[in-house]
């Protein structure tokens, strides 16, 4: 794709992929960082009503391993009641 009408924008940032991959639901922390490589995506969600420090029982942070110069973190605030609790939840930091 060469020309930026063809990719995904979102505010000043363009993406090569519209493809959004989730972080839940998956066996361990490998498997998550295994499918966000595999899949192609640059937008991972993660929702933060259920962000740990450890994503499973192998203790392993997947955040801290993930390429911060390819995938950009969007996330998921569902749950909140108020728009002030959402951006309060989009910026904790575990």
């Amino acid at each position: 794709m060469n020309n930026n009408s063809d990719r995904l924008k979102i505010g000043n940032k363009y993406f090569q992929s519209r493809l959004l991959v989730g972080t839940g639901k998956y066996k361990n922390s490998i498997a998550t960082m295994d499918s966000i490589d595999g899949s192609g995506s640059e937008i991972v969600t993660v929702a933060i009503r259920r962000l740990s420090p450890y994503l499973n029982s192998d203790n392993t942070n997947f955040l801290e391993h993930l390429d911060w110069e390819k995938i950009w973190l969007l996330p998921n605030t569902a749950g909140s009641q108020t728009a002030e609790e959402a951006i309060r939840m989009a910026f904790f930091r575990p």
